[in-house]
């Protein structure tokens, strides 16, 4: 499952948890988690741009 993860937030870009859970319908506490640790290994990065993270 995580590479559906990976894979949703290449196609959203700029994209909050839920917005990533919801483009492949997948659990938000689950995708939380593994972009958690994706963020860890370098895969992913938590950015905020006005008002919006």
């Amino acid at each position: 499952m995580t590479l559906l993860t990976l894979h949703a937030v290449r196609l959203l870009g700029f994209a909050d948890t839920e917005a990533v859970a919801t483009r492949f319908a997948q659990d938000r506490a689950v995708v939380e988690s593994e972009l958690i640790d994706a963020g860890v290994i370098g895969f992913v990065s938590y950015s905020t741009f006005a008002g919006t993270s």
